[in-house]
């Protein structure tokens, strides 16, 4: 994929999603003996996002303050496959929420664009276990 990238024949995507809280979080500090030391936290919100980049940094993303599910990661990449011009392939990793019932299906995506009519290019996820190394 990496070498089909490079030849400008893909584009290639890498998806994840990441969870920022506004809740403070100090697992510990520096202090003397028997000084007691506190710092007091309050709950915040919790934002979401799911994106998908290049190696040349084209960024597609999506925040919510909603919980990501399938249903949310299969419309952002629904909205997607609107946009692109040539097949592309997006890799993920082997979260729970790529893996279910709803999303396994919709693992080729066909891309629409010129009135919404259907053409060659894909859209297609892959999956690997643990990590992305041997991609490069």
């Amino acid at each position: 994929m990496e070498q089909r990238y490079s030849k400008r024949e893909i584009d290639l995507f890498f998806g994840d999603a990441v969870q920022i809280s506004e809740e403070g979080n100090v697992p510990y500090g520096w202090q003397f003996k028997d000084e007691n030391i506190s710092i007091k936290t309050a709950k915040g919100n919790k934002l979401n996002c799911f994106g998908m980049i290049t190696r040349n940094n084209d960024f597609v993303f999506e925040t919510t303050y909603e919980i990501i599910d399938s249903n949310f990661i299969i419309e952002l990449i629904n909205n997607f496959s609107k946009t692109i011009a040539k097949h592309t392939v997006i890799v993920l990793d082997n979260a729970k929420v790529h893996q279910s019932k709803l999303f396994k299906p919709k693992l080729r995506i066909r891309a629409r664009y010129e009135g919404y009519k259907y053409n060659k290019n894909e859209c297609l996820c892959r999956f690997f276990v643990s990590n992305h190394s041997e991609l490069w």
